[in-house]
């Protein structure tokens, strides 16, 4: 039964509309209740059976809407989803409705309780009294008139008793003449033994009905008294009894006179609406307190509910008025975290509220299409950013994007790997404080924003120097600066590459001019010492001095043989061949040369098959193996000298490293060592390593420098497998 009476609230919204269905009952009972105190206190008659069903409908809805406002109220103030507004209008309406009833309640109880009062005050009381005095002193006046009149008129019979026996006709004509005489409505004459008439007036009838009433103790009092009022039953009338002496004594027996006159029934009923209501006042006054225990009782109760009643009205009305703004709150989160679906119910109320909540979703709906549209295009956005990023990446080139305040927002890889940086360690950063070389440029385009300047600037990163083509391009909007676009490329190989093709060309022509007159003139020399050694006084003299001359040009002819070498560098004839056997005959070829310096060498077990010039590496390995040695001899410890020569695979490329604990590199060199004429040698050309150089980018391979921590050099070797 409960879950089917939940099941009905629920499906026909009785539910939400609780709080408003008590309060209406409640207002409907209070009045009604109202109206009965009301009408009660006017006749002070109570029904007390529908009084009890009044206050038990009274209590039964005022608990209802105690339960129901408390868990409205809890509702409201004990859970998160209340808001601030709305606890403040809930309690402004509240007490803005109570107030006015507690007031009315406490002013319509004093005038309640003053009305009582009122009724029973002493001027109300000497009134009522009063009037039951005069209508008391008025049937008073009219006995005694009628005793009088009963007394005379017995008299009367008395006097003419005798003549009155005789004559029946005339007893009866006398007794109808007495009552005209004296007003008086009947009159009958009865002996009292047997209650037989001797004689009545013609409108007796009700005293013939009276005569078995008259009892013994009325007849004593009539001979005590001479005459006696009778009561009568429907006190319209007043009755006297008196006895005829003179007419006993006739009759020899008790003879008695029954007279009777009727009242005004208009003073008759106010004689009697005054008594009654003399009566019930007295009643009344003595259940004041009670009355007034009752009806305060009840006008509590009445109170009550209607104070509850107002309350509960408050509190419909403040959530009419805050549930609808809630729902704009709510709408507005679910906005804000992204749910453009959801809508406000809209009411069918046409009022400012339902007019806000159709608005609100038609801003919903312009802001989801807006929403929309604008995912659309930041998606096109991306996808343009996406490739332009991807193009940015991909391209050789260093690409730096900076604001009018200089401070870098765009950086791609390449321009990462040339100034060494991480990339989101420089964004927002001053690009001064990162390249400051690009300070002096800067200041150029500056001066010149709408022409893109260019220069060649050197950097040092990490103890290499780089040679950067800077171009630095003013970015406009609206004839507006929004920034600077700066590209440059590492051309420090292409400087190296068109030194080393000057070089070669040099050297070609320095081979070609100085080579020919070298042999006449070693020829030349040769022949003057046999022709004329023995012609020279000081022979030996002349000996030395042909002897320097044809070792200067031996050397002179050493020299051209570098140079022709450099200049001719053969094509490399790949061919399969054992790395790790290369690498061992190298060693061993320079072993046997009769120095004191050590070799270590470490090599896999296993052959490494590589594809190479096995010549030209050859080649390669002697030399830099000779650099060490004659790096070690100059550091003055070729007794302690060692080598170490290392073969290491590293991924797709087979490493040697040769290792000495020898001078080392001058630091301020070692990044140009591949370039021609470049030496720390006394004799050196300077062309060894460039050779070296050339052979390992034929081959496709790279080739490092680096001073070892304390003494010594490694040169590194790298060779595709």
């Amino acid at each position: 039964m409960i879950r089917y009476l939940q099941n009905y609230f629920n499906n026909h919204k009785i539910k939400k509309h609780l709080l408003s269905i008590l309060a209406i009952c409640a207002g409907i009972s209070t009045i009604a209740t109202y109206g009965y105190i009301t009408s009660t206190t006017r006749n002070f008659e109570a029904n007390h059976r529908f009084m009890m069903v009044l206050i038990i409908i009274d209590l039964i809805l005022f608990l209802a809407l105690i339960i129901a406002i408390s868990r409205k109220l809890i509702t409201i103030y004990g859970s998160k989803t209340g808001g601030v507004l709305q606890k403040r209008i809930v309690m402004m309406f509240s007490l803005g409705t109570a107030i006015p009833v507690i007031i009315v309640a406490v002013f319509s109880f004093i005038l309640f309780n003053y009305g009582i009062q009122s009724w029973f005050n002493q001027k109300v009381s000497i009134a009522i009294e009063e009037s039951v005095v005069v209508a008391e002193a008025y049937l008073k006046e009219h006995k005694e008139n009628i005793k009088a009149d009963a007394l005379s008129m017995a008299n009367d019979l008395n006097n003419e008793a005798y003549g009155l026996v005789n004559d029946p006709i005339y007893f009866s004509q006398f007794i109808e003449a007495q009552v005209n005489a004296r007003s008086l409505s009947e009159a009958i004459i009865f002996r009292s033994d047997d209650r037989k008439i001797l004689a009545k007036s013609r409108l007796s009838f009700s005293l013939l009905f009276s005569l078995d009433k008259i009892t013994d103790a009325d007849f004593e009092n009539v001979n005590k008294n001479q005459a006696v009022i009778l009561a009568d039953d429907k006190n319209d009338r007043v009755r006297a009894l008196v006895k005829l002496k003179s007419l006993s004594g006739i009759f020899s027996s008790d003879m008695y006179l029954l007279v009777g006159r009727l009242i005004d029934s208009n003073v008759l009923a106010h004689t009697e609406a005054s008594q009654g209501a003399a009566n019930e006042y007295n009643r009344l006054k003595s259940e004041i307190a009670q009355l007034q225990i009752q009806f305060s009782f009840i006008f509590l109760i009445a109170a009550m509910l209607l104070l509850v009643a107002s309350i509960a009205r408050g509190i419909v009305f403040a959530t009419e008025i805050t549930d609808p703004i809630r729902a704009l709150l709510k709408a507005t989160d679910r906005i804000r975290s992204g749910d453009f679906d959801f809508r406000v119910q809209e009411r069918s109320k046409k009022d400012e509220v339902s007019v806000l909540g159709r608005a609100f979703n038609l801003m919903t709906e312009q802001i989801a299409k807006q929403r929309n549209e604008l995912i659309e295009a930041a998606n096109e956005i991306d996808v343009k950013r996406h490739f332009n990023e991807m193009v940015i990446a991909g391209v050789s080139a260093g690409i730096i994007a900076v604001d009018t305040d200089k401070k870098i927002s765009v950086i791609n890889k390449s321009a990462c790997n040339m100034l060494v940086v991480q990339a989101f360690e420089v964004v927002e950063t001053d690009i001064e404080s990162v390249i400051p070389e690009f300070e002096s440029l800067f200041d150029l385009s500056e001066l010149t924003p709408d022409v893109p300047v260019q220069s060649e600037i050197n950097i040092m990163r990490q103890g290499r120097k780089i040679a950067l083509l800077v171009r630095i391009v003013a970015e406009k909007f609206n004839n507006h600066l929004q920034g600077y676009i700066i590209t440059f490329d590492d051309i420090t190989e292409l400087l190296v590459a068109q030194r080393t093709a000057a070089w070669s060309d040099v050297a070609r022509r320095i081979a070609h001019e100085v080579r020919n007159p070298l042999t006449p003139i070693r020829l030349a020399s040769e022949r003057l010492i046999k022709k004329y050694s023995h012609e020279v006084s000081d022979q030996e003299t002349f000996t030395r001095y042909i002897d320097t001359i044809i070792r200067h040009v031996s050397n002179i002819g050493s020299i051209i043989d570098e140079f022709v070498n450099f200049a001719r560098i053969p094509s490399p004839v790949f061919a399969r061949c054992d790395l790790v056997n290369l690498v061992s005959n190298a060693v061993f070829a320079r072993q046997i040369t009769g120095n004191v310096i050590k070799y270590k060498l470490d090599t896999p077990d296993d052959e490494i098959l590589v594809t190479i010039d096995e010549g030209q590496i050859d080649r390669i390995l002697i030399n830099l193996l000779k650099n060490a040695e004659e790096s070690i001899e100059q550091n003055s410890n070729s007794k302690d000298g060692l080598i170490k020569v290392d073969v290491v695979i590293e991924g797709k490329f087979v490493n040697i490293i040769i290792e000495d604990n020898g001078a080392g590199f001058d630091s301020q060199i070692i990044n140009r060592l591949t370039e021609p004429y470049i030496t720390t040698k006394p004799k050196g050309s300077g062309l060894g390593l460039a050779i070296v150089k050339k052979i390992m980018d034929d081959h496709g391979g790279l080739i490092s420098f680096t001073n070892n921590e304390g003494i010594g050099a490694t040169v590194k070797l790298s060779l595709p497998i």
